[in-house]
């Protein structure tokens, strides 16, 4: 992933209404094309009968929440990639209840995520606790990205470079990518390539579906010369193909994260 850096600057990177968006949310299976981009406000390490966790706080800039690193990603954190600042992008998480004080608070479990974008060094923006004395996860209206970003809402000091960031992805191959015109052909395309890798997969395999669906599509939005070219399906499993072999050959990190094979 780590060749997939976002290529716009890093106080702009991080995707707006992110936390909102996520502690309204089940699990990242409830919206398989959300993959938020967001800043690790403060991590700290559990030593716990003889093993250790992580504890995490991620910040969209405006808000962050408290969670818990799943044992996956614990190499990630050992490399630095995942740490005090760094940004990251989020592929699958899951949100549960937990008693704290007296009181039922959201935990983000983040179960999948890579480096995003350089570790600025610095917290971006002055973010508040998303369930501070106001539950903004209950009193707040709904989002829905896909109009509230567009129309202007959520804005911040950097509204416009956020809204331009939300769905950018780096060294595109074409001028036509539009973030927000192209989302419902992204989401298709994302449920297309489910439908796909889900043909004769090995039941153990099915639950990284997902996560390596949106892998792909995020790879070849990148690569297609043109709008026409992206959502053409009579060279999909070509350019999947394609794709496959790059990933083999060691030129991408996108399908195969960590080390790990999985195929198409």
């Amino acid at each position: 992933m780590s060749k997939a850096l976002m290529n716009v600057p890093v106080v702009d990177s991080l995707t707006p209404a992110a936390i909102q968006t996520m502690c309204r949310m089940k699990s990242s299976d409830d919206d398989l094309f959300f993959v938020p981009t967001v800043q690790v406000y403060r991590i700290k390490r559990n030593i716990c009968d003889g093993g250790e966790n992580w504890s995490i706080a991620l910040s969209d800039g405006q808000y962050y929440v408290y969670g818990l690193c799943d044992d996956a990603l614990i190499n990630l954190i050992h490399n630095h990639d995942i740490a005090q600042n760094a940004i990251v992008r989020v592929y699958k998480f899951q949100v549960t209840i937990r008693n704290y004080r007296g009181r039922d608070m959201k935990v983000v479990r983040l179960i999948d995520a890579d480096k995003a974008a350089p570790n600025p060094g610095y917290p971006i923006g002055t973010p508040i606790n998303i369930q501070g004395d106001r539950n903004e996860t209950e009193t707040s209206p709904a989002v829905d990205l896909s109009v509230a970003v567009t129309a202007g809402e959520n804005d911040g000091p950097n509204a416009v470079a956020s809204r331009e960031a939300f769905f950018s992805t780096s060294k595109m191959k074409g001028r036509w990518q539009h973030d927000y015109r192209d989302f419902h052909h992204r989401r298709d395309m994302v449920k297309t390539l489910i439908k796909m890798l889900s043909t004769d997969a090995p039941q153990e395999t099915l639950d990284t579906i997902p996560t390596r669906a949106k892998q792909i599509e995020l790879v070849l939005y990148q690569q297609a010369p043109t709008f026409d070219d992206y959502i053409d399906m009579t060279t999909l499993k070509d350019r999947i193909k394609r794709l496959q072999e790059c990933n083999e050959a060691g030129e991408t990190g996108i399908i195969r994260k960590r080390g790990e094979n999985r195929g198409l």
